[in-house]
C-alpha cells in the first residue's frame, strides 16, 4: 500500500517541508505521517479512517497527521 519509498519521501519531500527542531517525532515518524498523507489524498478519504496501525509503530491518532498536515498547509509547503 506504499505510496512512495521512504528513500523518496526523505529526499524530495521531508527535506523540504519545516519541521521544528523538537524531539517530539523521529524523522522515520515523519516519514510515516507523510505516508499517512499521501494516502489519504490519494483515497480521499476520511481522516478518521486512516489506517495509523499499518503505517506507525507507535500510538498516534489521525489528529497528529491531520495537525502535520494543517500546519504543512498553513505555512503553504504542502
Amino acid at each position: 500500500m506504499k505510496i512512495l519509498d521512504k528513500d523518496t519521501i526523505k529526499k524530495s519531500i521531508l527535506s523540504k517541508l519545516s519541521i521544528e527542531k523538537s524531539k517530539r517525532c523521529s524523522e522515520d515518524t515523519l516519514i510515516e505521517i507523510i505516508e499517512l498523507i499521501l494516502y489519504r489524498l490519494r483515497t480521499n478519504r476520511q481522516w478518521y479512517y486512516s489506517p495509523i496501525k499499518m503505517y506507525l509503530q507507535e500510538s498516534y491518532s489521525y489528529k497528529t497527521i491531520l495537525y502535520h498536515f494543517h500546519c504543512w498547509s498553513k505555512l503553504g509547503i504542502w
